[in-house]
């Protein structure tokens, strides 16, 4: 994956070498990297707190704290199998790996669509600052755009699975802190745990979306200035480079499920027309496409789902 991927970014690097280049997407890279694994791992940190402090009012515990620990942490390992140093150990360090992987799968689908962002914003930015540039101007121009949109489909193809199960993923543990959300905290250490969590998933699933939406965004960019060309200027290849960006589908897609942009978190009832008509999105096997309105029909899904438990778990109470 990452050669094919790489191989592809080398090829427009070179073609583009004379663009203009943004001195802080370095920066923003690190820091965005940066960011995501350091809230993860504090979520990891009150993970273990949370079962440690589970574990204390356990009678073993004094005597045997580290088996009380995993057994309290892990009961889903330690209620079939025996417990041992060897098995702990194990599990310990499968939850560690499993928990950053989980937040790099995040951080490299936001990297990508950085990156991706950035190409095209090179284009719309060299398109603004020429002046009455030559016809052969517009034919570079037209191909550049096209190796960027062959790029953007590379990545698509090769990250179109993680892109689908992270917001699996993300939803999956969205679901699950929202019933736990109508059980009882045992502590404060337990009560910042959850309400972290819950938070840092709800983060993630929106800077996923919103940073994988603005790369349609930077596609469309350079419509702005094309249509504000005065007629001396307009030539058969800004046509076609018109027609390129209103009818290139660039996007990750996650293997054709959905389109993310910030249009789905806004129109998901448009689902359908924007599969059939091909309208530059960044999808995930066109299960759904990404927009704005897709926050607000998450949001909407969320709290029928908690009220609807919130209502089962009181007429449970009321039987016994």
């Amino acid at each position: 994956m990452w050669q094919e991927i790489l191989k592809e970014f080398s090829y427009v690097e070179m073609s583009m070498r004379n663009y203009a280049i943004n001195k802080n997407a370095k920066r923003l890279n690190i820091m965005t990297a940066t960011l995501f694994m350091f809230f993860g791992l504090i979520e990891h940190i009150l993970f273990v707190l949370t079962n440690v402090d589970h574990s204390l009012p356990h009678p073993d515990f004094n005597k045997y704290p580290i088996a009380t620990y995993f057994r309290a942490a892990f009961p889903q390992w330690f209620t079939l199998v025996d417990y041992s140093h060897l098995a702990g150990a194990l599990v310990q360090f499968t939850n560690f790996i499993s928990t950053f992987t989980w937040n790099f799968t995040d951080v490299f689908i936001i990297l990508m669509s950085l990156s991706l962002r950035e190409k095209f914003n090179q284009i719309a930015i060299k398109i603004k600052e020429y002046k009455n540039p030559p016809i052969s101007f517009w034919k570079e121009i037209r191909e550049d755009y096209y190796k960027v949109s062959c790029l953007t489909k590379v990545v698509d193809a090769q990250i179109a699975g993680l892109v689908l199960i992270s917001f699996i993923n993300n939803i999956f543990f969205l679901c699950i802190q929202l019933y736990n959300s109508i059980k009882e905290r045992e502590g404060i250490i337990d009560s910042v745990y959850f309400f972290y969590s819950f938070g840092f998933i709800v983060f993630r699933v929106i800077a996923v979306s919103l940073y994988s939406a603005t790369l349609n965004e930077a596609a469309r960019k350079p419509l702005k200035y094309l249509y504000a060309l005065p007629t001396e200027s307009y030539t058969t290849d800004v046509s076609r480079l018109i027609t390129q960006i209103n009818y290139l589908p660039n996007g990750i897609t996650g293997h054709g499920f959905f389109l993310i942009t910030k249009n789905f978190l806004l129109r998901v009832e448009r689902f359908l027309y924007q599969v059939v008509s091909d309208i530059m999105l960044l999808t995930g096997k066109q299960f759904f496409k990404i927009q704005r309105h897709l926050l607000l029909k998450i949001s909407n899904a969320v709290v029928t789902y908690e009220l609807v438990i919130i209502q089962f778990v009181q007429n449970f109470r009321q039987i016994e």
